[in-house]
């Protein structure tokens, strides 16, 4: 594992994970992985050790997936709180082996319930649509997956993936705070005959060629033509492709609205933030009449003047100035893309196909139960945990508390739920969250998420995409109420 250590003027230790997770189709397999690092390791057996640390530790742990990369954030003022959370993070990252429940908890229950969340907004609904009815050679994978497509991933394809690209030698490790980090001798001290297995021949996954792996910038490498039918029975409508180098994205975001003031109102532009082995984002528009549109586009560009300019290979717009500096030099390091060419090359190329809609599976109630285990972390630091730490509630709740009179327990959309524990003892309270037997609703796998937070100095308990809406009150009562 590389290690990259550094002082920062702060007085919180920093700590980010970067590993290269490659999609190789759309079943959402690298996603799969960063919520099975969460769900137990051999040292932390725990599925609901990241709950307490977010809801009482002084502390943060996230993670994220994106387009062929993933990273994981820690975040803490306590020195020695900061080295037990970096090894439980550790644990998790290179732990392979799961019960196959504790996976189909994650994988049919919350993930499912995840995916088909943001396939019920319009807007992300139709840009999947488009990608997936897009059959060209260089068109990018989904790395999340979708609702009809992550239940192709089984434990055994899980293990594969996380053999492959989460052994400790393809790991990068950022850390910075106040003072150097010297990681004891105990620390990340993982067996690696039992976590990181040779590979045998038929434990690797088919891996990308060498033109995925080295980007070349080829004669009319966007020139591609390819169709796909609509699988709703619904007249095929036409997406016009056009692809260029990442440098121009800003450049078209900027004239995205002065374009669609162009088009029909049936008419849509997607700009697809992902880029592909060839360091190349595609630009559609979603249209009936492609004929005489496609000039008109083209006219429109001509007269746009965009320039290339700087940009982001990750989304970091939700992360500190820390984590964000992490990810940025792990970037510039293993990037390897061609310099722009002029933007009217990438103008002269363009394809077709057509939306091809999404059959998403049903999310239906789980029957499995997840595993019961204490929390390490909980014992192990003790005199950390506070209420005190807890954080606010989420933007998604606050937002729909001001739109409804909130009672002791209430619905939202069907799916949500909010219940007001602000009368409840803070220890008892304390007791709760560290309990597993609280968090069995995201654990088992009938919501997408659950927590606590504060929302005008008042606590409230919180789930989301829920499919047990319906009894829900009557099952929490009985939690808390012993």
């Amino acid at each position: 594992m590389k290690i990259v250590s550094k002082l920062i003027d702060s007085t919180v230790y920093t700590a980010v994970f970067a590993l290269n997770t490659p999609a190789f189709d759309h079943s959402g397999i690298s996603h799969l992985a960063e919520h099975m690092v969460f769900r137990g390791s051999d040292k932390y057996p725990a599925s609901h050790e990241l709950f307490i640390i977010n809801t009482l530790l002084p502390a943060s742990v996230n993670a994220s997936t994106q387009n062929g990369m993933t990273f994981y954030f820690l975040e803490c003022k306590h020195k020695a709180l900061f080295l037990l959370l970096l090894d439980y993070l550790y644990s998790g990252l290179v732990q392979t082996e799961y019960l196959e429940s504790e996976f189909e908890l994650e994988r049919d229950g919350v993930i499912l319930r995840e995916l088909c969340m943001y396939e019920r907004h319009e807007e992300y609904s139709l840009s999947a649509a488009a990608l997936r009815g897009d059959t060209s050679s260089i068109n990018v994978n989904h790395y999340g997956g979708f609702s009809d497509t992550i239940g192709e991933n089984s434990i055994d394809d899980l293990i594969r993936y996380k053999r492959t690209y989460y052994q400790r030698n393809a790991i990068t490790l950022f850390l910075s705070g106040p003072e150097q980090i010297t990681l004891p001798p105990e620390l990340l001290a993982i067996s690696a005959s039992k976590n990181e297995p040779t590979n045998k021949s038929d434990d690797k996954i088919t891996e990308p060629t060498v033109d995925d792996i080295k980007p070349i910038l080829k004669e009319q490498s966007n020139l591609v033509t390819s169709e796909s039918e609509v699988t709703n029975g619904d007249k095929p409508r036409n997406v016009i492709t056009w692809r260029f180098h990442a440098a121009y994205m800003q450049g078209c975001k900027a004239y995205r609205g002065t374009l669609l003031a162009t088009l029909n109102d049936s008419e849509s532009v997607i700009i697809e933030d992902d880029i592909n082995c060839s360091g190349l984002f595609a630009f559609r528009v979603i249209t009936d009449r492609s004929q005489q549109l496609i000039p008109l586009i083209q006219d429109c560009f001509k007269h746009f003047e965009i320039k290339a300019t700087t940009f982001d290979l990750v989304d970091t717009k939700h992360h500190n100035k820390e984590v964000k500096s992490c990810i940025q030099h792990y970037v510039e390091q293993h990037a390897c893309l061609p310099p722009a060419a002029p933007f009217s090359y990438y103008l002269t190329s363009h394809h077709h196909s057509y939306l091809h809609a999404i059959e998403p599976r049903l999310a239906e109630e789980t029957h499995l139960q997840a595993k019961q285990a204490r929390s390490s972390i909980a014992e192990l630091a003790s005199q950390y945990i506070s209420l005190n730490h807890a954080p606010d509630l989420p933007r998604l709740f606050h937002k729909l508390m001001e739109n409804q009179n909130v009672g002791k327990f209430s619905i939202f959309d069907k799916v949500n739920w909010v219940l007001d524990v602000s009368d409840i003892d803070c220890g008892t309270l304390e007791s709760l969250i560290i309990s597993p037997k609280f968090w069995s609703p995201r654990l088992n796998g009938d919501c997408y998420a659950m927590g606590l937070g504060c929302k005008d100095g008042r606590f409230f308990v919180y789930g989301a995409e829920d499919v047990k809406t319906s009894i829900r009150e009557q099952m929490l009562m009985e939690t808390l109420l012993h």
